[in-house]
């Protein structure tokens, strides 16, 4: 098989800050005997008869792309790809951009928590400094407040009081109509929150992570810790109903434990797994490799015509 990796930044090793997880799949397909190929969204161009260019060349075939929307802007600026890609006949996984632009903007993940009945902590969204306040005091500190956009941990946080939390309201813009989300700091999650890891509609690996002193993100490349852990059967309830609802193929889920059982706390298209297969010890590369295999393009004759 032909496949292809998309992403919206060039490559990062899995070893630097900002671990992607495209190398370790350009491995595992190579290793299974596929020809692997780097994607790079800026590089791609689209004409309206169909012709799809990348670095200038025709795209050609894939059997199957794997889009891994290593981005923080606000998305919509991205999506075109995906919606030219699949109308010129390619396969796509994490192809689906309404999902994926909902899990890159916090705002509409939130909404879409709201009217699917998810579980989540105590949360407002507010546009102005007065409201941001009226809400926090309604929920109660302490409290973690999140920028829109933003990934591992970038965007995230805490204000322990009003003290603390009015400064960062300002800094985050509000006063200039950009809205902040603010959500309970669940004390019962005791800086813990658990990583589940989906691939193709199941439960590919769940690991605990837990923040470093002196921080409540428990983002392991923030370097905090992690362990493989058994998922409890009303968190799998929950992670069932979002797989089915929300069109990723790819994706973690980020949940946290609390006394009136699980919370969600954010959705994520681009989920590395560096950790996760340390912790596990399980290869998530290859089950993604083994996934794509299972969704290679059904319209060759389509793609062979337009490219």
């Amino acid at each position: 098989m032909r496949i292809g990796i998309l992403t919206a930044t060039a490559f990062r090793p899995e070893s630097s800050s900002s671990p992607n997880g495209a190398e370790r799949l350009m491995e595992a397909g190579t290793q299974r005997g596929h020809t692997m190929v780097r994607i790079l969204e800026p590089y791609l161009a689209f004409t309206n008869t169909g012709a799809i260019l990348h670095e200038s060349k025709p795209l050609g075939k894939f059997d199957v792309i794997i889009n891994r929307p290593n981005f923080t802007e606000e998305p919509s600026i991205h999506m075109f790809n995906l919606t030219f890609l699949k109308r010129a006949g390619y396969v796509i996984m994490n192809g689906d951009e309404h999902a994926v632009a909902r899990s890159k903007n916090k705002l509409a993940q939130h909404a879409w928590f709201l009217e699917h009945d998810i579980p989540t902590p105590k949360w407002a969204i507010a546009k102005t400094s007065a409201d941001a306040l009226r809400v926090a005091n309604k929920i109660g500190f302490p409290l973690i407040l999140k920028t829109a956009f933003g990934t591992q941990g970038t965007g995230v946080f805490y204000a322990e009081n009003k003290e603390s939390f009015s400064p960062i309201v300002d800094y985050l813009g509000v006063r200039d109509g950009n809205a902040v989300i603010i959500e309970e700091f669940v004390v019962g999650a005791k800086r813990r929150d658990l990583r589940v890891f989906c691939v193709d509609g199941k439960v590919a690996g769940v690991m605990q992570r837990r923040a470093r002193k002196g921080d409540v993100r428990a983002n392991s490349h923030l370097g905090g810790g992690a362990k493989k852990i058994t998922l409890k059967k009303n968190e799998m309830i929950v992670i069932d109903k979002i797989i089915k609802e929300c069109g990723l193929d790819i994706m973690g889920i980020d949940i946290l434990r609390s006394e009136n059982g699980p919370r969600v706390i954010e959705i994520n298209a681009n989920p590395g797994f560096k950790m996760l297969e340390k912790a596990t010890g399980m290869d998530i590369a290859d089950l993604i490799i083994r996934a794509a295999e299972s969704a290679r393009a059904p319209r060759a004759d389509l793609l062979s015509s337009r490219t």
